[in-house]
Order: structure tokens, then sequence, then C-alpha cells
């Protein structure tokens, strides 16, 4: 009995770690439930059949039962997982280990949120807490350690220009913090070309109704002086700067962070990233609505009407806010040491943002020009203008190259 109980919950550790591994290379939940049951189930069986087909017999000879060989393969697992890659494994206990847990929920009729999957959720975070190095990095996903976006180029006025950005509707992107009410309608005026739209932006100091360039070419949005101040956003000349390529040649904006923007009804309930920039500004015009709000919607220009459709996304984008997290992120001295195929790797990621930055996923890629292997890591807090130390570690099918460290998602 006391066997059957230790293999029942050493079978569940086991294949929560096994199937959360395996997210590393699907999150298809097909594929996670094949790939636990295999190793944890179907693996061990078929070892200890084949060892008493061998045994047959024999005397004095013990002969495994399923039941304690699940029990030791999927012990293995456990320390495996833990010994080997406790990074990794920790990140994909705390963002996939109540997977099956929600996914038996759901076929019950039970919400996503409901305290048996919260309490899941939370007991995975927990053991992912007791991994070494589980404070310090964990987990799947993430932009090049040294940024390597670069400038985006620009057309005029002052903002910046996406490759291929035009037309809309805008590509589907599935940004979450948004509160958008179904279908929202704003109008505009029409000046020539361009398009402007009200916009009602949040501060620190309280929000501003606002005139701004609907401009689908600028990655990111753009505002003078005077707003920022209204809004009790202060710039100065030691703020975090981005290059950009503009019609009158190449200038460099300070980047910083406003509470969040309203459009109609729609409502961004998350830091956005802006730059300061007095050139796009003109009379009531205070700057450019860029693709890092308007991404956030389906996008669509009623003429007719006089009108900008914002249609609702859906939630979840795998970068997070990473769009406007990028330009303040920065990762200093990456350091790998290779023993055998386990890699680790220890860097330093500095936030230069106003504002603490959450679950900031790092992957050491490695390749050797034939194949790619890649570790994976998380940052849990970052605090504003702040700097951690960075560790990753786990086992790559590339051995002994050279590496990549990269940032691939974020949030605020």
């Amino acid at each position: 009995m006391l066997l059957a109980l230790a293999a029942l919950l050493l079978l569940l550790l086991g294949f929560t770690v096994t199937s959360c591994l395996a997210a590393a290379v699907s999150e298809n939940r097909w594929w996670l439930l094949a790939s636990g049951l295999i190793v944890c189930v179907g693996l061990p069986a078929l070892v200890a059949s084949w060892i008493r087909s061998l045994r047959k017999g024999g005397q004095g000879r013990r002969r495994p039962s399923t039941v304690s060989a699940i029990a030791v393969t999927n012990a293995l697992v456990v320390l495996g997982g833990a010994l080997l890659a406790p990074a990794t494994t920790a990140d994909r206990l705390r963002r996939h280990g109540a997977w099956w847990v929600g996914s038996i929920a759901h076929l019950v009729g039970k919400k996503k949120d409901s305290p048996v999957v919260n309490g899941a959720e939370r007991t995975f975070g927990w053991l992912a807490g007791l991994l070494p190095g589980a404070g310090d990095a964990g987990g799947p996903d993430a932009v090049a350690a040294h940024p390597d976006a670069g400038p985006p180029a620009d057309g005029g006025g002052g903002g910046w220009q996406d490759r291929g950005a035009g037309a809309a509707p805008l590509p589907d992107s599935g940004i979450g913090g948004v509160e958008l009410p179904g279908e929202v309608r704003v109008r505009f005026q029409r000046r020539g070309a361009a398009v402007i739209i009200p916009v009602t932006l949040h501060g620190p100091s309280g929000s501003a109704e606002v005139q701004m360039l609907f401009d689908t070419g600028a990655s990111l949005t753009t505002l003078n002086g005077a707003t920022l101040r209204r809004l009790g956003v202060i710039v100065s000349p030691g703020d975090p700067t981005i290059e950009t390529h503009t019609a009158n040649g190449t200038a460099r904006r300070i980047i910083t962070t406003i509470d969040g923007v309203t459009l109609g009804g729609a409502r961004i309930d998350r830091p956005v990233t802006v730059a300061y920039c007095e050139p796009c500004a003109k009379d009531e015009v205070v700057g450019l609505l860029g693709l890092n709000v308007l991404r956030r919607f389906a996008v669509t220009l009623d003429d007719e009407a006089g009108q900008v459709v914002l249609r609702s996304r859906r939630t979840g984008h795998p970068q997070g806010e990473l769009a406007d997290i990028r330009p303040f992120v920065e990762i200093h001295d990456p350091r790998g040491v290779w023993r055998g195929p386990l890699l680790t790797v220890t860097a330093r990621l500095e936030n230069r943002a106003p504002r603490g930055v959450r679950y900031v996923k790092l992957a050491a890629v490695v390749s050797d020009g034939a194949q790619e292997g890649r570790v994976w890591g998380e940052v849990r807090d970052v605090p504003a203008r702040g700097t951690v130390a960075v560790k990753l570690e786990g086992l790559s099918p590339v051995k002994g190259a050279r590496f990549e460290l990269r940032v691939e998602r974020a949030d605020w």
C-alpha cells in the first residue's frame, strides 16, 4: 500500500516535470500528455516487463513490479530535472506545472481561476522555488542579449517607420492589458493625408485629453515636453535614448513611460513606452500615436464615417510587453561554462526603465552552424533602474559551441 502511494506521488511529480519540459518543444496539450505518459508510465512498464521476461523461471531473483519501476523511473526524472537543469525545470513548473489540473478542471466544467487550479499553480510555484538557481533564472522564451532590433527607420515628422509598415488593418498581435468592450469607434479629423484622433493619456499626475497623429508607420508613440509635464513625467539627459532615422537625418530621442492610454472606450491599463520628441508635435497635435499602442487592436479606418474602428484581440502574446520594454533592457558580461553537455550561463540584466520589469524570459542560443540548441531561463523581477544577476543552466544538444544570450519575453 505504501509503495503504491509513493509510486502515485512520484508519478504525478515525474509526469509534471516531463510534460513541462516537453513544453519547450511544443505547448500542445496532446503532446504534453503523450510525452508525460510515455516517459513516466509506458517506458517503466516496458522495462519492468522486459526484465521479468529475462528472469522468468529464475530462482531467488527478484522480478521488479510495474509499480516499483514507475516509482524508480519517476524519482530519477524528478532528480534529473532538479540536478541537471534546475533553472529550466523551475521555470517550466512555474509556467506549466498546473496545466493538467487546469485541463481536468476545464473538462468537468470548472473555471480556470477555480480554487483547485489556483492552489495547484501555487503548489508548483512553491516547488519551483525550492530548486537551486530558481530565483535567478528558470524558463523558456527570449530579444537579443544586446538588443539588436536596431534603430527603426523613419520617414518623417520625427517618428519611427517599421519596414513594410503601412496600411490598416494592422497585423494581429494579441497583446494583453487592454480593456475593450467589443468594437470601439473613434472619430478622426482629416488634414490632407494626416489622420488626427482624440486620445486620453494617463500619468502619475492624472490624465490629459489630447490630439495625436494616427501613425501606423511609427514604432513608438511620441509626446512633446509640455504633455509629459502635464502627466507628471519628468525626462532628463541621463534617461535612456533610442536612435531614430528621420527625413532630416539621424536623431537620438529620450524614452520614458506613461501609465496608460485610452482611445474612446478602449483602455490600455499597462505602462506604454513613449519618446520625447518636440518636432513630432505641431499646433494642438502633441505627438504620434505609434504601433506600440495600435498593435494591441485590430484597426481599420472607416473613411466614409470618419472613424477609426478598434476591435478586440485575444490576450497573451508570446512576447508579453517586450515591444515596449525592449529599449530599456540591456545584458552585460554574458559568460558560459561547459561541463560536457551541461551549459551554465551567467550575466547581468539591467533595466533602465523608470518602473520595474517582471518575468523576463531569456534564452542562450547555441549554434555550431549545422544545428541549434537552447538553454532557457527567467528573471522574475528586475527593479526600476536596477541590475540583477542572471544564471541559466541546462543541457544542450550542441556541445561546446558559442552562444548568444537573448531576451524573448518581458512584462511590466
